[in-house]
């Protein structure tokens, strides 16, 4: 069985509002990933890599830290791609 993108930064699954932020999540990541669809993917890019927006209430949401949450995905990210070195 694959692992989802959330399960791979968080390492767990998630239901009720845990599960709507990671949604949430995985969306923007999408987007990041998608440098084709700019004003998505400068939204994306803002929210993750500057944690402005949601991110701090997206992360409590989900019980990572912040920080933590952030250097996950950005370690997902670079296995994934060369343009988050």
């Amino acid at each position: 069985m694959t692992r989802t993108k959330i399960e791979e930064i968080s390492g767990e699954q998630f239901v009720g509002e845990g599960g709507l932020w990671a949604a949430v999540l995985i969306s923007l990541i999408q987007d990041l990933e998608s440098p084709s669809r700019r004003s998505d993917h400068e939204t994306a890019r803002r929210i993750i890599l500057q944690r402005e927006g949601c991110f701090d209430l997206m992360s409590g949401a989900l019980g990572i830290e912040p920080a933590e949450l952030q250097q996950r995905i950005l370690a997902v990210l670079k296995r994934r791609s060369r343009n988050y070195k």
